[in-house]
Formats: structure tokens, C-alpha cells, sequence
């Protein structure tokens, strides 16, 4: 792989979280949300990723 991968996310309120390749390489996976860690490591952030899919009925 050539280059390095960053994200930013806009969270509700306004507010963006910007993660480098380091940043998303230390996510972890607890009760179904993304734990980001703070760079000192003393506190986390919890992210939750919801979709909605919207179903089209459809009639024989």
C-alpha cells in the first residue's frame, strides 16, 4: 500500500474527528461501538454507526 489513510467524520453538533493511519490502526470493536483512543490514552470515544435503508415494496 502506498501512502498513508486518514478519515475525518462529522459528528452530530457539528464537531469532526480527524484520524491518521496510526489513530485507525489502534480502533478497537466493544458492544457494538468503534472505541477511538485519545492520543494520551486516558480517555476514549465511543463511535456508533447507524444506517437506515429505506425498502421499496414491490408488487407482484
Amino acid at each position: 500500500c502506498l501512502g498513508k489513510w486518514s478519515i475525518t467524520m462529522k459528528l452530530k453538533g457539528g464537531k469532526e474527528l480527524a484520524l491518521d493511519d496510526k489513530a485507525l490502526d489502534a480502533i478497537t470493536y466493544d458492544k457494538g461501538d468503534f472505541v477511538v483512543h485519545t492520543e494520551d490514552g486516558k480517555k476514549e470515544n465511543r463511535i456508533a454507526f447507524y444506517s437506515m435503508k429505506k425498502e421499496v415494496p414491490r408488487h407482484i
